[in-house]
C-alpha cells in the first residue's frame, strides 16, 4: 500500500512511512513469514526499488514490481554468502548483525553495512544471527585477515574470537541508519582493540564506540530475553496461573485481603468498622497496576514483537480483554484462569477460521461481546431478585406492626378487657 502523504508509524529515522505491507503466510513450522519479512526488509534498502513502488499507479503494477525484484535478487543468506574474494589491496571489513527477535533489523543492518562498504570499495563479509540461527559464520582465517570488525547487535554475540582485533561495537539501528559512519570509522583506523576477558579494555571499547549506559543495560536485558524465549512461552502461562492462585489466597485467607474486599463492597461501612479505606483503595490500584505490568512483561518476553522504549504504541489493547475476562469470572481469581483461556480460544480460533475461510473476524468480537453482556446482565438480574426478596419480608413486618390488636369478646359479643384493665375500670 502506498500512502502519498505518509503517516507516523514509529519509523527508525523518525520520517513518515509511505509504504505499508501486509504479509499473509501459512502457519507452518517453516516460518515462511520470517523469510519473506527478512528478504522484503533488504529489498526495501534499495532506493530504486522503493521509488518504483511509490510511483506505481495501480495495485497490479505495485505487485509486478515486487515480483520482478523477488526474481532478480537472491535470498538474503545466499547473497551475503556470495561476496567473492577480497583483492590484495582492498580494505577488509567483517560484520556481525543481530537483534533480539532476529527478523527485520538483523538483515536491514546487514544490507546497510554491505552497501556502505561497497561504496568505499571495501571487501565485506557479514554474519547474520537471526531467528534461523547464525548464517554466513565468519571463519578463523577471515577474522585473522580482517582489518576491522563491526558488531551491530542488540543481542548476544560471541566475542572471544575477536580477541586482539579492532572491533566497533554499536547497536543494530546504527547499522541501518549510520552504516556510512561505521565504515568510515573502520577505515580511519581509530578503533580500539578488543581484548577478550579484559573487562576494562572491553568497557573502554564499548564507551569509545558510542554505546550509552542505557543501551548497555538494554543489550544485557535483551541477551537474557533471547536465551529465555523457549522457557518464557510456556512459563508465562504457569506464571499467570501462579499469580491467580496467590491473589486468591491473599483475598480469601488473609486479613489484608478481607480489608480489600470490605473496602470494595462498601468503603463507608469498612471505615465504620475501623478499616483504613483510603490506604486499601490505593493498595488495590497498585496491585492491579503491578499485575498489568506483569502481563505486559510476559507479552514482550514471549518474543511476539521487537522491543521499543515507547511501548504504548506497540502493546496491544489487552487491558480491555482483561476487563471482559474479570467480569465473566465474577472477579474470582481462580475462575479468571478458565475464562482467560476461554477468551483466548475464541480469539485465536476466530483468527484461524478467518485465514482459512470467508469467516468475518468481527463475528468473534460480537460473540465475545454477547457473552460479556449476558454475564453482566446475569449479575444485574441476580441483584434485582435478591433486592425483591428483601423487600417482601420488610413489607410483611410493617403490616403486622401497624395492625390494631384484637379485643377479646365474651359470649354475648361484648368486649372483655384483661383482668388488670377491668380492675382499673371499676376503680
Amino acid at each position: 500500500m502506498v500512502i502519498p502523504g505518509g503517516v507516523d508509524f514509529d519509523s527508525l529515522d523518525g520520517e513518515p512511512v509511505t509504504l505499508l505491507f501486509l504479509i499473509a503466510a501459512p502457519n507452518t513450522e517453516d516460518n515462511v513469514h520470517l523469510d519473506v519479512l527478512s528478504k522484503l526488509s533488504m529489498m526495501l534498502m534499495d532506493e530504486d526499488f522503493t521509488k518504483s513502488l511509490r510511483a506505481a499507479k495501480t495495485p497490479e503494477e505495485f505487485l509486478a514490481i515486487i515480483d520482478q525484484a523477488d526474481e532478480e535478487k537472491k535470498s538474503v543468506d545466499e547473497r551475503l554468502a556470495d561476496m567473492g574474494e577480497a583483492e590484495a589491496d582492498q580494505f577488509k571489513i567483517l560484520a556481525v548483525t543481530s537483534c533480539p527477535t532476529g527478523i527485520a533489523h538483523t538483515y536491514m543492518a546487514a544490507e546497510g553495512i554491505e552497501k556502505a562498504a561497497k561504496a568505499k570499495n571495501c571487501f565485506v563479509k557479514i554474519e547474520t544471527r537471526g531467528s534461523g540461527g547464525a548464517k554466513n559464520v565468519l571463519t578463523e582465517q577471515e577474522i585473522q585477515d580482517a582489518d576491522c570488525i563491526i558488531v551491530a547487535a542488540d543481542a548476544q554475540v560471541p566475542m572471544d574470537r575477536f580477541d586482539g582485533k579492532k572491533v566497533i561495537q554499536r547497536q543494530v539501528s546504527d547499522g541501518i541508519n549510520k552504516a556510512d559512519e561505521l565504515v568510515e570509522l573502520a577505515m580511519s583506523g581509530n578503533v580500539p582493540v578488543y581484548h577478550s576477558g579484559n573487562a576494562s579494555a572491553s568497557s573502554q571499547s564499548q564507551n569509545k564506540a558510542g554505546g550509552s549506559v542505557g543501551h548497555k543495560i538494554y543489550t544485557q536485558l535483551m541477551n537474557g530475553v533471547s536465551h529465555m524465549l523457549p522457557f518464557v512461552v510456556g512459563g508465562g502461562i504457569l506464571i499467570a496461573i501462579a499469580l491467580a492462585i496467590v491473589i486468591y489466597i491473599v483475598l480469601t485467607k488473609t486479613t489484608f485481603g478481607y480489608e480489600l474486599r470490605a473496602c470494595g463492597a462498601n468503603r463507608h461501612a469498612a471505615r465504620y468498622a475501623g478499616i483504613h479505606d483510603k490506604r486499601n483503595i490505593v493498595l488495590s490500584m497498585a496491585i492491579a497496576g503491578a499485575l498489568a505490568g506483569a502481563a505486559g512483561s510476559l507479552y514482550y518476553l514471549a518474543g511476539n514483537t521487537e522491543f521499543y522504549w515507547n511501548t504504548y504504541q506497540t502493546l496491544p489493547a489487552a487491558g480491555f480483554n482483561g476487563i471482559a475476562v474479570a467480569l465473566l469470572a465474577v472477579n474470582n481469581p481462580i475462575a479468571v484462569i478458565f475464562t482467560g483461556c476461554f477468551m483466548s480460544i475464541l480469539d485465536i480460533a476466530g483468527m484461524q477460521i478467518t485465514n482459512l475461510t470467508a469467516y468475518n473476524e468481527y463475528i468473534t468480537d460480537v460473540i465475545i461481546a454477547v457473552i460479556v453482556y449476558m454475564a453482566a446482565f446475569s449479575l444485574v438480574i441476580k441483584m434485582w431478585i435478591s433486592g425483591r426478596k428483601k423487600k417482601k419480608p420488610a413489607h410483611t413486618e410493617t403490616a403486622e406492626s401497624t395492625a390494631e390488636p384484637a379485643v377479646p369478646q365474651d359470649e354475648t359479643g361484648a368486649g372483655v378487657l384483661p383482668a388488670a384493665e377491668g380492675k382499673e375500670a371499676q376503680e
